[in-house]
């Protein structure tokens, strides 16, 4: 009895001290049963979970043969860290250099964005290869739009991920196919999708909008906007969040070569939270002059309030979209 006691615990040491050899860190494993044969190959089996410093892995079984420093899991894999939570119907991974393979897998990332794929190759720790990939940042049960692509890579250092052969699907009907794509996983400076468009009032137009994040709290779109009967439009559009709120400001300006005359606008948004319990809504818009908005705005954007004369007021746009002549609430305590 002594000495099958003495085996039933020499076979998690030998699993602990094998695996924290290959990973090297501490390792802690849980098992419903653990066995070890002749080759030295270790099961565990039920309700397994290994946890290291960086990840936690979970599975119905995890086996580990260590003369080939390869790690398999079977059934409801699960790979948890700070980068993404992996689902996957089996897995494994070579302990010594990090490379690995899943199928049926299913990546979520910390943003919210998934990506499901039928196999995928561990590159290393935060590079992964699939293929027969879907990817998309709606939840699951409102699906709006998605990439459908062949194969793809997403690297976790970078944020990006960068499809081959891919579609644009808007509920799942696909809108445009491109041989190539990279979707930013997180705030990244750089080109965005280019505007074109044509009509009478501008002619052909073409925007070619520029990101930038200086910094966490505050980011910027530029967009020189070409238009072939009026010049060219300077828009930049800036964004900023602190603890009081948000504030959001637009800038448009042009030399017409139509009116021969320098036009702008200009528009405004901040939404406060001040102390005792003081709330301050603004929103503010003025354009140069009577025809601004009919020569270069469209749809719901056309609504907005326009003066011959400058001026500009402060706006509070109640629950249901009317505008009333205040800025300041006062919240009485309960």
């Amino acid at each position: 009895m002594i000495r099958l006691l003495q085996i039933c615990l020499t076979i998690p040491a030998i699993l602990l001290i094998g695996l924290a050899t290959a990973y090297g860190e501490a390792v802690d494993i849980t098992a419903d049963e653990i066995t070890r044969n002749v080759d030295g190959v270790v099961i565990a089996s039920g309700n397994v979970v290994i946890k290291r410093e960086t990840d936690t892995l979970m599975a119905d079984q995890v086996i580990y043969r260590p003369k080939e420093h390869v790690l398999e899991a079977h059934g409801h894999v699960i790979i948890k860290s700070d980068k993404s939570t992996i689902h996957a119907e089996q897995a494994s991974m070579d302990t010594e250099d990090k490379t690995g393979s899943m199928q049926k897998v299913t990546i979520i990332l910390p943003g919210g964005e998934r990506l499901i794929a039928e196999r995928v190759k561990r590159i290393d720790e935060h590079t992964f290869e699939a293929e027969d990939i879907i990817f998309s940042s709606c939840p699951i049960d409102q699906e709006s739009w998605r990439i459908a692509a062949k194969r793809a890579l997403l690297n976790q250092n970078d944020a990006t991920l960068t499809t081959e052969h891919s579609r644009f699907e808007i509920w799942q009907i696909p809108v445009l196919y491109t041989p190539w794509w990279q979707q930013p996983l997180k705030r990244k400076a750089g080109l965005l999708m280019p505007i074109v468009g044509s009509g009478k009032r501008r002619g052909t137009e073409i925007s070619l909008p520029v990101y930038i994040a200086p910094a966490a709290n505050w980011d910027a779109t530029l967009t020189p906007h070409w238009m072939s009967a009026r010049g060219i439009m300077g828009e930049a559009e800036f964004r900023h969040i602190s603890n009081l709120g948000i504030e959001h400001l637009n800038v448009a300006a042009i030399r017409d070569t139509v009116t021969n005359s320098s036009r702008s606008r200009l528009e405004g948004e901040t939404h406060w939270q001040l102390p005792a319990d003081i709330s301050l809504d603004a929103l503010a818009d003025h354009v140069s002059d009577h025809d601004y908005l009919a020569d270069f705005t469209s749809g719901t954007d056309a609504s907005a309030r326009y003066s011959i004369n400058s001026w500009l007021r402060v706006l509070r746009r109640s629950r249901v979209s009317t505008c009333r002549p205040i800025s300041l609430r006062h919240r009485k305590p309960p």
